[in-house]
C-alpha cells in the first residue's frame, strides 16, 4: 500500500485539506503555505482528481510564485504525461542545487529516463554534503526508496545496505531492506528482519503491515493473520492496518470479512485501483454481481489492471443474465495479453498453462524429424 495514505488519512491533512476545500467553494480564505498545498495537490492527483490539483498548484503559485515544492509538483506532472523536456526545463528553472527535494526530483527524472548512473551521481553529490548523521540516513534511504519505485532494485540494496552498517540503528533501514528481500525473493530474511525491528519499536503499524506482507508471500497465512490482528490492536481505524488485515482474510478465503474491510477502506480512497479491484473480487466471490460491476469502472482503474477487470465484467453480465454484454467484454478482454477469461470461462478459453502446452506441442509438429 502507498504510504501516502497514512499521512493522507492523518487529522493534520484531514484539517488542512478541510480548510482548503471551504475556501474553494467560496468559503473563508484560508492560511495554508505552499507545502500544504502541494499536499493537497498531491492528494487530488492520487485520487485522480487532475482538474482539482491543477487549480490547486496554480493557487499555490499565485501567492508563492518562488516556492519550489509547487514547482516540483509541476515537474513530475509533466514526467507522468511524458513531457520529458518540460519536466527537465522546470526542474533546471529551479535551480536550487543544495535543495533536498531539489535533488530527489533530478534524481527521479534521470531514473524515469534510464540514467540510474547519473541519479546516483546525483544522489551521492548531496549525500556527502549531509554533516547530520540521521538526516544523513533518511536522505539515502529515500534514495533507495525512489530505486525501488523505478525497478533499480540492485542499486537500491546496496544504498539501502550500506545505510544499516553505517547506522545500525536507523530502524527504516532496516525495515527497507527487508522489503528488498522481498522483492528479491527472500521471505525468510525479510520476516527475520521486521521481527528484530518490531521488537525494538512494536507500535509502528508500518512495521507490522509489511510483516504480514512477507508471510502471505510465505504463504503462511497463520502468522499473517496474527501480524494483521496486533497491527489492528494498535489502531483499529489505521489504513495501512485495515489493508493488512483485509489481505489475508482475502487470501484464506474469508470474502465476507475481506469485503466488509475493503468497503470501509474505500470510503476513504475511493479511486484507488488495488482496493477497487479486490473488492470487486470479494463481491464476485460472495454473488454480489451488481456491486462488482459499480466496483470495475475502467474510467476509474489503472490500466494495468483492465486485462483482469475486463475479465471480471464479462463473468459478471454472464452470471447476471446478460451475454450480449458478457460476449462484448470477452472480446475486449482477449485484446489484453494479461487476461484471465481462463478463470471464469475454463471451457472457452485455455490456461496459460495449457496454452504453453499447446504451444510446445505445435512447435514439435512442425520439426523434420532426420528419418
Amino acid at each position: 500500500m502507498n504510504e501516502d495514505y497514512t499521512f493522507f488519512q492523518s487529522a493534520e491533512f484531514q484539517t488542512s485539506l478541510a480548510a482548503y476545500e471551504r475556501m474553494a467553494a467560496g468559503g473563508q480564505k484560508a492560511d495554508l503555505d505552499a507545502e500544504t498545498l502541494t499536499d493537497v495537490a498531491e492528494y487530488y492527483s492520487l485520487m485522480h482528481r487532475p482538474e482539482e490539483a491543477k487549480r490547486c498548484i496554480n493557487y499555490a503559485l499565485s501567492l508563492y510564485p518562488d516556492s519550489i515544492d509547487p514547482k516540483i509538483f509541476l515537474s513530475r506532472e509533466e514526467m507522468f504525461r511524458g513531457n520529458m523536456a518540460e519536466a527537465m526545463r522546470i526542474c533546471k528553472s529551479i535551480g536550487d542545487d543544495n535543495d533536498r527535494e531539489v535533488m530527489f526530483l533530478r534524481a527521479e527524472l534521470l531514473l524515469h529516463e534510464g540514467k540510474s548512473e547519473q541519479a546516483f551521481k546525483a544522489f551521492l553529490r548531496h549525500y556527502r554534503n549531509i554533516e547530520n548523521n540521521r538526516d544523513a540516513a533518511e536522505c539515502a534511504c529515500d534514495f533507495a526508496d525512489l530505486c525501488k519505485d523505478y525497478s533499480y532494485d540492485n542499486l537500491g540494496i546496496q544504498v539501502v545496505s550500506q545505510v544499516c552498517v553505517d547506522f545500525p540503528d536507523y530502524l527504516p533501514a532496516q525495515s527497507l531492506k527487508a522489503e528488498f528481500h522481498c522483492i528479491f525473493g527472500d521471505y525468510d530474511k525479510a520476516v527475520s528482519i521486521f521481527l528484530r525491528i518490531i521488537r525494538e519499536s512494536p507500535f509502528k503499524i508500518h512495521y507490522w503491515a509489511m510483516l504480514v506482507q512477507a508471510y502471505i508471500s510465505m504463504n503462511d497465512l497463520a502468522n499473517a493473520l496474527d501480524a494483521a490482528d496486533y497491527a489492528m490492536a494498535i489502531d483499529p481505524d489505521n489504513i495501512e492496518a485495515l489493508n493488512a488485515r483485509a489481505c489475508v482474510l482475502y487470501e484464506l478465503e474469508q470474502y465476507d470479512e475481506a469485503y466488509q474491510l475493503y468497503e470501509r477502506l474505500l470510503k476513504a480512497f475511493p479511486t484507488d485501483s488495488q482496493m477497487l479491484m479486490l473488492d470487486a473480487q470479494c463481491a464476485i466471490e460472495l454473488g454480489l454481481y451488481e456491486k462488482a460491476i459499480e466496483r470495475l469502472d475502467l474510467k476509474v482503474l489503472s490500466p494495468a489492471l483492465y486485462g483482469h477487470a475486463l475479465s471480471c465484467l464479462a463473468y459478471c453480465h454472464h452470471q447476471l443474465g446478460d451475454e450480449e454484454k458478457s460476449e462484448a467484454y470477452k472480446r475486449e478482454a482477449e485484446t489484453y495479453h494479461d487476461h484471465t477469461l481462463y478463470n471464469f470461462f475454463p471451457g472457452q478459453y485455455p490456461s496459460p498453462a495449457k496454452r504453453r502446452e499447446q504451444d510446445t506441442n505445435d512447435q514439435d509438429n512442425d520439426i523434420d524429424l532426420p528419418f
